[in-house]
């Protein structure tokens, strides 16, 4: 006899190592009407080597509220591009925005993506871009370790910025009348001993144009331990210090290793109540990393961030045939990666530089041995990756004080897309566990899966390529009257400050505003292109049946009794009291199941014959028989009959009470970059911003990229971003420029 086997792996998650993601957009300032084109990368966590099992990006974009206003699903894997695009609709208003991006194993352990992206709406331009209520600048303080206490001399970072979240250089004038100079970008650092008082120290801030404000520092404790870590370089110079009184205690100093472990030190005070140790870089991983004074009991005291500059770069090069191009002129870029043993994976992007557009100042690298790992905005991570301003990113990993890791299970969606549908009593709106529960996908191919309910009452779907809105129909197999909630997984988002539009002139608002109704008026067409999905579940899910009947190729009845007893051979009709029963054949042995078959109408099933009997076959298309048995999660049923409709929407049947209907998005295919051909029609206009995009070129020695430029002369930028089979991350830029 064969069996028919479908393996539904309820709630238990493929296990799968830490990950991180960054994604590479196109740009960061869009109006309605245009399309953020992005490209996810996924990295292991601790060796930053690319993750290449299938899996599932989560994108979600948020408004300052933290309202989410958009949502995209990225099928990620060998077979895909790693990419996609999100269209920016009419209705959003000028403002800042955040774009949050996290698979489910990177969201477990709080590694989501973050980067501002702003959103200028020209007919709605002042509703939240206008300028900052509050007009003083903001001054904030960091004691290193995380606290002053009297008596002990602590290093402060500080960061003074304007109403805008922009860093200013400024100078401060201390308690103790020395003085402390910012960077260009706000950040600096000081000594101050707290002294023995209750009042607050106040500091003198000297700000751009002669404007002069004072700030509080923060309260100092009266006892405690201060933590202080000195970059000298080739390694860090620790000091713990404390009252006298704690002399002999016992305490520990945690840092990480360069190999992902944690290495800790047994660190006992002296008779002046001060320890010290030396901390050499090459032992820690690169990039940043955590370091953790904890009391015996574990629990942490201070906390420091320490830094070792990453000594591997993908060194990538990019040339192009001219340094100024005409409009509508072939741009031909040449591609090489330097000394690269293995091969590169890379995304493209190619902009217009204006008042509006501007170079990002961060990259793959910085983002991931530097932002990635610190909470709050970080202004040009860029800027810090050089080694003459060591000096400056100590400061920097100041002013981000203490941060904190959600260390969970780590789950991952390594095969399959997760749906999760929480059920809970009617009545008594207890979680109900234990349960097995049905996920049906009305539509023309039969798509069910099965999942047990957690102690949350939770039950999870391992759904395979299903793209596009999508209605889902779930029940608990019981039939139990409960409430169903679909969950949705939103990546934590971070809230950055108001994007600064000082600079930016009216009429550079009203040309980008027409350059993007003219490209959606002549080329609206070709932009709604789509790759096909790698691969999509064109057969259902018990596999291609012994038997299928077309019911075109027979006579129509409009009973579906008749259908049954006339044309389909492998299914015997009985009636009983007034009620069908179906006895599929049982093919292997030669004569008819005992009990009743699975039977399904669009893929979602049917509590009894009676319901199919009911059903009008002038709807049906043709109607699907398996001739043996079939095992679907717990149960075991004697084959299978589908029934399938022209237009897979269960069409006038309406579904038992114990059945819940949501609309869901699934994921979305991606849509093809378009780029006109070389010169293209003169009758009609080019008002490209982003002449190029592509998510992903994979580059061994060297490879060429050629596109047109547009009808918009001005400064454009290529921005190359990516990593190598072993880890090693890269970027470059490259400018030139179009004329008349």
């Amino acid at each position: 006899m064969r069996l028919i086997f479908s393996f539904i792996l309820s709630w238990a998650y493929f296990l799968s190592s830490a990950q991180s993601i960054y994604v590479h957009t196109d740009k960061e300032v869009y109006f309605p009407g245009e399309i953020l084109w992005f490209r996810v990368y996924v990295l292991q966590t601790q060796n930053h080597t690319p993750v290449n099992a299938r899996t599932v990006a989560y994108l979600d974009l948020t408004d300052g509220k933290g309202a989410s206003v958009l949502q995209y699903k990225a099928a990620l894997g060998p077979a895909t591009n790693n990419g996609g695009s999100v269209f920016i609709p009419q209705r959003l208003p000028s403002g800042t925005y955040t774009l949050t991006g996290a698979t489910l194993a990177s969201e477990a352990q709080g590694r989501s993506f973050s980067k501002k992206i702003t959103i200028l709406n020209p007919f709605a331009l002042t509703d939240t871009l206008a300028a900052p209520v509050q007009k003083t600048y903001h001054v904030q303080f960091f004691p290193e370790g995380g606290t002053l206490v009297n008596g002990l001399r602590t290093r402060i970072g500080f960061k003074v910025s304007d109403p805008w979240g922009k860093g200013v250089q400024a100078s401060l004038t201390l308690p103790d009348g020395a003085e402390a100079v910012s960077n260009a970008l706000g950040i600096g650092s000081f000594y101050i001993t707290p002294a023995n008082s209750s009042a607050q120290a106040t500091v003198r801030v000297k700000l751009p144009f002669g404007q002069v404000q004072d700030a509080t520092l923060p309260p100092a404790a009266t006892s405690g331990f201060v933590l202080n870590a000195e970059d000298r370089g080739v390694q860090y110079s620790v000091r713990i210090s404390s009252a006298s009184a704690r002399a002999g205690t016992a305490l520990a100093l945690e840092s990480e290793s360069a190999d992902g472990k944690t290495v800790r030190q047994t660190i006992v005070l002296n008779s002046a109540g001060q320890a010290e140790h030396l901390i050499s870089k090459n032992l820690l991983p690169e990039g940043t990393s955590k370091l953790t004074l904890l009391q015996q009991d574990q629990t942490p005291i201070a906390e420091r961030i320490l830094f070792r500059l990453p000594g591997k770069k993908l060194d990538l090069q990019v040339t192009s045939n001219k340094k100024i191009f005409n409009l509508r002129e072939e741009v031909h870029l040449s591609l090489t990666g330097i000394a690269m043993p293995g091969q590169a994976d890379l995304s493209v992007s190619v902009k217009k530089l204006d008042d509006i557009q501007h170079s990002s100042g961060e990259s793959i690298r910085s983002y991931f041995y530097l932002r990635k790992d610190l909470r709050g905005e970080i202004e040009y991570p860029d800027y810090y990756f050089e080694a003459e301003k060591s000096g400056e990113l100590d400061d920097l990993l100041l002013t981000h004080g203490w941060r904190t890791f959600r260390k969970q299970a780590i789950t991952g969606e390594d095969r399959y897309h997760h749906i999760r549908i929480r059920f809970t009593d009617k009545s008594t709106a207890q979680p109900m566990t234990g349960r097995e529960a049905i996920l049906s996908v009305p539509s023309r191919t039969a798509l069910l899966y099965t999942a047990v309910t957690d102690s949350n009452g939770v039950a999870t779907f391992l759904v395979k390529n299903l793209y596009g809105t999508q209605n889902l129909a779930g029940t608990l197999t019981t039939g139990e009257p409960a409430h169903a909630e679909l969950l949705k997984f939103r990546p934590e988002a971070e809230v950055f400050s108001p994007a600064d539009i000082r600079q930016i002139t009216q009429n550079s608002y009203n040309e980008y505003a027409i350059n993007v109704q003219v490209e959606n008026i002549f080329s609206g067409k070709n932009r709604t292109s789509y790759l096909a999905p790698a691969a999509l579940d064109s057969i259902p899910f018990f596999g291609k049946p012994e038997v299928r009947y077309r019911l075109d190729d027979y006579t129509r009845f409009v009973v579906m009794e008749e259908v049954m007893r006339e044309y389909v051979r492998e299914v015997m009709v009985r009636k009983n009291r007034g009620n069908f029963y179906f006895r599929n054949l049982d093919a292997a042995r030669g004569h008819h199941f005992g009990t009743d078959p699975l039977i399904l109408l669009d893929g979602v099933p049917l509590p009894d014959a009676d319901r199919a009997m009911a059903y009008d076959p002038l709807k049906v298309e043709y109607i699907d028989v398996v001739t043996a048995a079939f095992f679907l999660g717990r149960k075991k049923y004697d084959g299978i009959v589908s029934y399938t409709t022209y237009k897979g929407i269960l069409e006038d049947y309406t579904l038992d009470a114990s059945y819940s209907v949501f609309t869901y998005e699934g994921l979305q295919p991606e849509r093809e970059f378009y780029s006109p051909a070389v010169p293209g029609n003169p009758a009609v206009p080019d008002n490209r911003t982003v002449l190029y995009w592509t998510p992903r070129v994979l580059l061994k020695g060297s490879q060429n990229i050629r596109f047109p430029t547009s009808d918009l002369p001005g400064e454009y930028e290529v921005d190359i971003q990516g990593t190598d089979d072993t880890g090693v991350m890269g970027s470059t830029r490259l400018r030139f420029s179009v004329q008349r």
